[in-house]
């Protein structure tokens, strides 16, 4: 077996169990993608895949976005 297919079923493996989360909690509107497996373009394109979904909005230093919002939460003093 060729290490991309390997490669690929685990990113559609990752992509299946966050797809089952979300659909629980819903999807309206735009899909935004955040963390650091959004730097991967095989999970991004799974991803897709597997919500059914054409587009995602990839925020610039996507693996950021959480650190700063929890700053932004503690500095309100709801920490």
């Amino acid at each position: 077996t060729p290490k991309e297919d390997i490669a690929k079923s685990v990113l559609d493996a990752v992509a299946s169990r966050v797809c089952a989360m979300v659909r629980r909690v819903g999807i309206e509107g735009d899909v935004i993608l955040i963390g650091g497996m959004v730097n991967n373009p095989g999970f991004v394109r799974s991803l897709k895949e597997a919500l059914g979904v054409d587009s995602v909005n990839l925020p610039d230093m996507p693996e950021y976005i959480s650190a700063l919002g929890a700053a932004l939460i503690a500095t309100e003093g709801n920490a």
